[in-house]
């Protein structure tokens, strides 16, 4: 009986070494065929993921998997190579879990981090996209604002181009009317702005010889309301008998006081400066004078068309009363002009002179 014990005892281990056997290389078998198909996945998705984001912590682990799955099929081969009777001595051993499993596990923890690392990557692709859209968004509302300064600048430049052809359309009319007038029968050739220099600087002249004055205080109660009036007002100073200087130096004086204040102005002083013939001699020439004046005030807010016009009235009218509702015509637009008048400046017929008023 206790022979018949010891050998059922011994078969029945026999029988556990050989189910222990069989099932330790049957686990290993498996857990080989598991790491190469993890191995076979992992591969690919690293390379991607290497040289999408070479970065030097990706390299390193990268480098590290390749160690640990070189080093496992190192071990896959060199058990695939033993002898069918090591094979069954290593399967008790040294058993799958500790021949391969932990070079698996870590395998798939470096697996882990590497595709980590490319997430992490991605979502940094990702941050920096955003940066440069929301730059480039930046430079873009910049360069609209850009676009919005230049496209004023060119609007601006436009107008200033086209009021310079304005300007200078009205420059030629202007021209062409002053010829015109100029050409007219017995139209006084002195120009008004020679004239008014030439008595300036003859009445400084004097100044600095203590010849006049300079100023006339007396004629002061007169011109306040003259030049204050509310509506059209003629205002008449006679100067003393004998003294034709200060009825020079009034008129030029009060001219030049208007002309600083930067107010419409005509008038008519002595032309002494130029020859006889050149003087004014009639009512008709006085008025063609301030006329000649009143044209650059007329044309300075006119088109050629109106230009024209006037043209044609100048060239049909010449007496006196035409001329005077043609200076009304050219001042219509005006809300001030002051009109200066020197009277002693007409010469009314051959050798006779006025007394300046």
């Amino acid at each position: 009986m206790v022979d018949l014990d010891d050998d059922n005892a011994d078969d029945t281990a026999n029988q556990c070494f050989e189910v222990e056997t069989f099932l330790n290389h049957e686990a290993t078998i498996s857990t080989l065929a598991d790491g190469l198909t993890q191995v076979a996945t992992a591969l690919p998705r690293t390379g991607l993921s290497l040289i999408l984001y070479p970065t030097p912590r990706m390299k390193r682990a990268v480098a590290q998997l390749y160690a640990h799955i070189i080093k496992f099929l190192l071990r896959a081969k060199s058990w695939y190579e033993e002898h069918w009777l090591k094979h069954v001595w290593h399967s008790l051993s040294r058993p799958v879990e500790l021949r391969f499993t932990g070079l698996l596990s870590d395998i798939e923890s470096l697996s882990v981090a590497v595709d980590n690392l490319a997430a992490h990557g991605s979502r940094a692709e990702q941050r920096e996209m955003h940066q440069k859209v929301d730059f480039s968004n930046t430079e873009l509302v910049t360069l609209r604002g850009e676009v919005r300064v230049a496209q004023e600048m060119i609007k601006s430049l436009t107008s200033l181009l086209s009021s310079s052809f304005v300007n200078t359309d009205n420059t030629i009319s202007h021209i062409q009317l002053l010829g015109m007038i100029q050409a007219q029968p017995n139209m006084p050739q002195s120009d008004p702005m020679i004239t008014y220099q030439y008595n300036l600087s003859m009445r400084n002249r004097r100044v600095r010889q203590k010849l006049s004055p300079g100023t006339f205080p007396s004629y002061t109660p007169a011109l306040r309301p003259w030049s204050h009036a509310a509506n059209s007002s003629l205002l008449v100073l006679q100067c003393p008998v004998g003294s034709r200087n200060s009825s020079k130096d009034l008129a030029v004086s009060i001219v030049e006081v208007l002309m600083t204040a930067g107010v419409p102005t005509l008038w008519a002083l002595d032309s002494s400066a130029d020859s006889d013939t050149t003087r004014l001699q009639s009512t008709d020439e006085v008025l063609k004078y301030l006329l000649k004046q009143a044209t650059v005030l007329f044309l300075s807010n006119k088109t050629e068309s109106a230009a024209a016009s006037l043209k044609t009235q100048i060239e049909q009218r010449n007496d006196a009363p035409d001329l005077a509702l043609l200076l009304g015509a050219c001042l219509r637009n005006t809300p001030v002009v002051y009109i200066v008048v020197d009277i002693e400046a007409i010469v009314l017929g051959r050798g006779t002179n006025n007394h300046p008023k």
